[in-house]
């Protein structure tokens, strides 16, 4: 599995493997779960007893949580935080008025 960024081009299926190379890639795992999604059942009555048979088909998924490790942690904004808490355009100006974190500052 390839990852953004990386120069490997190996490719598998094994899930060990997969979470192992997203370690190696500076991640740290903090929690993981499995759910089964079931994706339809049969079920007939059963012969010559009281009952039924039931046969469910379906995935399991797993789901897993990481973090960036702390070393890895660029210092950057976030792409949806430009540091604009507030920004009006003024009607008498027509000029567009920010508040930055306790400042003001106008823009025309």
């Amino acid at each position: 599995m390839a990852m953004i960024g990386s120069n490997t081009t190996t490719k598998t299926a094994d899930p060990t493997e997969i979470l192992n190379s997203v370690c190696r890639e500076g991640w740290r795992l903090l929690n993981g779960s499995f759910v089964f999604q079931e994706l339809g059942s049969q079920s007939r009555d059963k012969f010559m007893s009281s009952g039924q048979n039931v046969a469910v088909q379906g995935n399991v998924v797993g789901y897993y949580l990481f973090e960036r490790a702390a070393q890895n942690k660029r210092d950057v904004p976030e792409v949806w935080d430009d540091g604009v808490s507030e920004e009006w355009v003024d009607e008498e100006t027509g000029r567009i008025i920010r508040r930055v974190a306790g400042e003001s500052s106008a823009r025309g």
